[in-house]
């Protein structure tokens, strides 16, 4: 039985708290065993000091048998750079 017949839409459903006083981009892509990409979402982008970011991003349904086939997932977390040290005061 193949489960992705039977799905219409897949939900990745994201709740991140940024604390740096730095933008972050956050993207995920989908590999096959041999690293070839098969799916990547468009990255998001989470506001400097913001402690209730959440967005959902949707994997449509000609689109999920790259999503159940592929054998890796990586998450890219990219924080913008400044000049400013890292501000790490949690107060």
């Amino acid at each position: 039985m193949k489960n992705e017949n039977y799905l219409k839409q897949v939900d990745f459903i994201y709740k991140i708290k940024n604390t740096f006083n730095r933008e972050l981009s956050v993207q995920l892509e989908f590999l096959k065993v041999n690293n070839e990409l098969v799916y990547i979402f468009d990255a998001m982008i989470i506001p400097s000091n913001m402690n209730d970011f959440q967005q959902t991003q949707t994997v449509f349904e000609e689109n999920i048998p790259s999503i159940v086939q592929s054998e890796k997932v990586v998450i890219n977390i990219i924080m913008q750079s400044s000049s400013k040290p890292l501000d790490l005061d949690q107060d």
